[in-house]
């Protein structure tokens, strides 16, 4: 009889066992809250409606490139760290911002930034007189205001932009006034984690002209997807492929119906140690590149050139920028 007394003790225990396997299977259905913040991602991956391909646009280099020399010099102020000033001697021709198409100029340039960041003031003046003044404002996490101006003795040529952008959880919008001449008004909104949609509407008032803009994208870890139609019969499609962690590398499509034109190119860009490589080629025959390197004691050195087969045209620039 002893030895069978022990054998309902096992029997009991196979029988409480279910109890703590259904409490564990429970326990995930008692935070069902947990789901939307794996599925709610934040708002960069998003971006605004401007923003909507700025994966693919940051591959290609051809808005980077000029034919010549330049050479910028930064320098903060030692008393005042959040204070910079620049020289840039350019001696050519640029097609991304700095001196017109021909010229040779120096350009001075201050900079200020606040301690915690909210605020931002940078301006560059050459020697044709002309100002350029960017002020850049962050009231709060979600709402920034930019106030962008060019001041020009020639008629025609001042301008001033005005952009008041707001960033919720899961969604975009911007509303933007060009010389009191043009409204903007676009909105985007995540729909998915990978998934987003937007809208845009331009007005000239000069000529009483609108034009609506729709926008998609879908981004994974790897790829991004992007399309951009209007009421002009104008689209664009974009997308950007990251092969490994250095290599990546992007297409653009560019359809008009109205005038049946239609344009393609291919970028990619591979990272360096300590810089990176660009490059680029379109349907019309022209080839850019661009190389970055960071040398030491904070000097970065650029290479860039152009070759437009159709033109017969050939272009080469370096640059050096010293500080920042």
């Amino acid at each position: 009889m002893s030895d069978s007394a022990p054998s309902p003790a096992p029997a009991a225990a196979a029988s409480a066992a279910p109890a703590p396997t259904e409490a564990a299977a429970a326990a995930p259905a008692a935070t069902p809250e947990q789901a939307p913040e794996a599925y709610v991602d934040p708002l960069p991956h998003c971006g605004g409606f401007e923003e909507y391909s700025r994966e693919a646009m940051r591959i290609f280099p051809m808005a980077e490139l000029f034919d010549g020399a330049r050479l910028e010099l930064k320098k903060p102020i030692n008393m005042a760290p959040q204070f910079v000033t620049s020289h840039t001697v350019v001696m050519g021709q640029t097609t991304g911002g700095g001196a017109e198409d021909g010229s040779e100029q120096y350009m001075f340039g201050a900079s200020y930034v606040s301690q915690d960041g909210s605020m931002a003031l940078i301006s560059k003046m050459d020697t044709m007189g002309i100002l350029r003044a960017h002020i850049i404002k962050q009231w709060s996490p979600a709402f920034v205001s930019k106030i962008q101006g060019r001041v020009s003795s020639t008629p025609g040529e001042t301008v001033l932009n005005i952009d008041l952008d707001h960033k919720g959880d899961d969604y975009a919008a911007q509303f933007k006034l060009v010389n009191d001449q043009a409204l903007f008004f676009n909105y985007m909104q995540k729909v998915t984690p990978e998934l987003a949609f937007g809208a845009q509407l331009d007005y000239y008032r000069a000529r009483m002209h609108s034009i609506i803009s729709i926008a998609a994208r879908y981004a994974t870890m790897n790829w991004v997807a992007t399309a951009k139609a209007n009421s002009d019969n104008a689209l664009t499609v974009n997308y950007m492929h990251k092969v490994n962690d250095s290599f990546s590398m992007a297409t653009q499509l560019d359809f008009n119906a109205n005038s049946r034109d239609s344009s393609f190119k291919v970028g990619y860009e591979y990272l360096l140690q300590s810089g990176k490589f660009r490059g680029q080629v379109d349907s019309a025959g022209k080839i850019g590149m661009c190389v970055q390197e960071s040398l030491i004691f904070g000097i970065m050195l650029q290479l860039c050139g152009i070759v437009d087969h159709k033109k017969q045209v050939f272009k080469f620039g370096i640059g050096l920028t010293i500080g920042g």
